[in-house]
Order: structure tokens, then C-alpha cells, then sequence
């Protein structure tokens, strides 16, 4: 979790046009914000809110992905190192040798145990361990949960379906602090209750 955010000069202008009031109350809400806290403005202060919500998330994804490559790098060793031509970019002219065999079969096999590596790392969650998470966001958050459900199921089957990766095909090995980054953009449901209509009809007796 990052211990800071950015505020952006060109976003700054919406402050010549507020109170000392009303930009202390903005500022405390971005603080809030990132604390994943509820908080409170009217009409006016949420509307120019929006714009600091929408550059704090592509903030966040955006440190989210970085953080996520330079795990991997991390994990890889740092930066790979550029492969030998006489054994790996060297064309093959005729039938292969048997040391060319030898080293394909190899690089194949590093890469089938770096694959299953990874995917026993991966922990995912179960549905419900899924939702009750989603819950607490929308707690957080002072979001109804009935709104969002919908939203959460739809994008854990995906990531499900995806075998736990993302839209980048990125594979998800902190699912919660993913969620966190993707909730913004989730779509919240609403779906009225059906009214029930009573037809009723003339008594004879009237």
C-alpha cells in the first residue's frame, strides 16, 4: 500500500473557487479516500471531487502494475540477461544436433516448471471469501453491497475463467489489494421491487 498521493497543478484550480471551508473539507476527504475511510460532502464539494477520484485510481492501478513487474523481475533475478546466439538465436541449418535437442528441451522444461511455479503461489480465494470482501469495501466506502453483488460475482468468474489473471493477462497474486484498485470501476445495480397490482372489480351488490 503506498504512504502517499499525488496532486496534480492543472487539478488545483477548482481551490481559487472554494472557501478555506470547503477546501479544507475536500482535502480531508481525498485523505479519507486513500485510507479506504467513509466520507461525507455535499453535491457541490463530491461533484469536484470526481476529478481528483478518477487520477487517484489511474494512480493507484498504475502503482499497482509497477509494483507487480518489479516483483517478477525481482523473482527472475533482475533484469534477464541476452542469450548467447550460438545457442539460442542461432538459425538451425539441416537436422538439429543433439546438444541443440539437448538445450530445447531444457529451456522447455525451466519454462513448464516456472509456469507451475507460479500457479502454486497464486492463492484464490473461494466466492464467499470473494464477496465478504467486496462487503467490507463497500463499507468502507459507504456503498450498499446490493448494489455492487452483481458486479463482484461477474468479475470474479472472469478472473476464475482467466485462471486468476487479469484483463493484461497479468497473473492476480494479491487479489485484495487488486479488488481495491479495480472497485472504482466496478458498476453499482439497482433493481426495483416488483409492485404487486391488485385488479379489483365492481361488486354486484353496489
Amino acid at each position: 500500500m503506498r504512504t502517499y498521493f499525488t496532486l496534480h497543478f492543472d487539478s488545483l484550480e477548482i481551490e481559487k473557487k472554494l472557501s478555506d471551508e470547503q477546501l479544507g473539507k475536500l482535502f480531508r476527504a481525498m485523505i479519507k479516500f486513500h485510507k479506504e475511510e467513509k466520507y461525507e460532502l455535499d453535491f457541490a464539494l463530491d461533484l469536484a471531487f470526481q476529478s481528483f477520484k478518477n487520477q487517484f485510481t489511474r494512480d493507484i492501478d498504475s502503482y499497482v502494475k509497477f509494483t507487480e513487474k518489479q516483483s517478477e523481475n525481482g523473482k527472475k533475478g533482475g533484469r534477464p540477461k541476452k542469450a548467447k546466439q550460438s545457442q539460442k538465436t542461432q538459425a538451425f541449418f539441416g537436422k538439429p544436433t543433439e546438444s541443440q535437442k539437448s538445450l530445447k528441451n531444457k529451456e522447455e522444461y525451466k519454462e513448464e516448471y516456472k509456469e507451475k511455479k507460479e500457479n502454486n503461489k497464486i492463492q484464490i480465494p473461494v466466492r464467499e471469501e470473494f464477496l465478504n470482501f467486496g462487503k467490507e469495501i463497500c463499507e468502507k466506502l459507504g456503498k450498499d453491497f446490493e448494489h455492487y453483488e452483481f458486479s463482484l460475482e461477474t468479475k470474479y468468474d472472469s478472473w476464475v475463467a482467466a485462471k486468476w489473471k487479469d484483463g493484461n493477462n497479468k497473473a492476480i497474486k494479491n487479489w485484495k489489494l487488486k479488488l481495491r484498485s479495480t472497485f472504482p470501476y466496478l458498476k453499482a445495480t439497482y433493481q426495483e421491487k416488483e409492485k404487486e397490482v391488485v385488479q379489483t372489480y365492481p361488486s354486484i351488490f353496489d
